[in-house]
């Protein structure tokens, strides 16, 4: 899996995460996450700002598709 892009939203003091994927050189899909509280919506673009790039990593397929 290759994260292809990786955003926060919302408030910095309660933000929830998207980030979209590809697998195998497809798309892969789109995964929202929320950090202590369920996400539930899908952001609007203007609601999204980048990721620091440390954070955003392949993941390898060796370890269940858990983001590091």
């Amino acid at each position: 899996m290759t994260i292809l892009s990786d955003y926060l939203y919302r408030p910095e003091s309660m933000p929830f995460g998207a980030f979209v994927f590809a697998h195998d050189d497809t798309l892969g899909g789109l995964e929202v996450y929320g950090f202590g509280k369920t996400a539930d919506r899908l952001p609007s673009p203007e609601e999204l700002r980048p990721m620091e790039k440390s954070t955003s990593e392949q993941v390898s397929g060796g370890n269940g598709g858990q983001r590091r």
